[in-house]
């Protein structure tokens, strides 16, 4: 259910698509951060207010494993901080490149009488080059401890200015604790190959009674350093 602020569909998807022969046997590190103004995941906020999103991977040829924390609002979801790890496999078949995983989220409990769980998801998706600049994401995560699916599909075009690209996403979640959609648009602009700045607009049609805070037409921005060895 949680997600970094700002996804790294397409920095995990394009170097996908290079010859497999290619990607054979190589290890690499690579480490970062994102400072948004919120943290949003699903349409839900978890943050009231700045969040910051360290996370480093380490990778062998398609395989690799990852990890990334978040500070969260206690007042919001009942901890204070989250922590994320996974381990899974990226690969490519001409112009589709996929990517399957088992991600782990723990978190710190912020009350005594207030447990937050923590619970595994396994995720898989699926990119296809539709041109060198349109990009389709297909998503689908899911997590027994709630009976919880969630379903997304994403649009990213690189546009003609250098370093700029607009994304689109839709998705459903499901799970035994409620329903809903959410939404989101955004572009991102690339300052060089270590540094990008985002905006996106994100909204849901969440049941207040469910007692989680929908994003209500919310706008975050961030800020991400990406780095990567070799």
């Amino acid at each position: 259910m949680h997600r970094h602020v700002v996804p790294r569909v397409l920095a995990i998807a394009i170097p996908s698509l290079l010859p497999a022969a290619a990607q054979a046997a190589e290890v690499s590190l690579s480490f970062g951060a994102t400072i948004a103004s919120e943290y949003v995941s699903s349409g839900i906020r978890y943050s009231d207010g700045v969040t910051v999103q360290p996370y480093v991977e380490l990778g062998f040829g398609g395989l690799y494993g990852g990890a990334y924390i978040s500070n969260l609002d206690a007042d919001l979801t009942g901890a204070d901080r989250e922590t994320g790890l996974s381990l899974g496999y990226r690969g490519e078949a001409g112009s589709f490149s996929y990517d399957v995983s088992v991600n782990y989220y723990l978190y710190n409990e912020a009350f005594e009488d207030f447990p937050v769980e923590d619970y595994a998801e396994a995720v898989a998706s699926g990119t296809f080059a539709a041109t060198d600049t349109l990009y389709m994401t297909g998503e689908v995560g899911v997590a027994p401890e709630f009976d919880q699916t969630n379903l997304s599909l994403r649009l990213d075009y690189y546009t003609a200015v250098e370093g700029l690209a607009l994304d689109a996403t839709f998705g459903r979640l499901e799970a035994d604790y409620g329903a809903w959609s959410y939404w989101s648009v955004g572009a991102t602009y690339q300052l060089n190959d270590n540094i990008g700045l985002g905006l996106a607009y994100h909204d849901s049609n969440v049941d207040p009674d469910l007692g989680l805070l929908n994003t209500d037409g919310l706008f975050v921005a961030s800020l991400s350093f990406d780095f990567g060895l070799p």
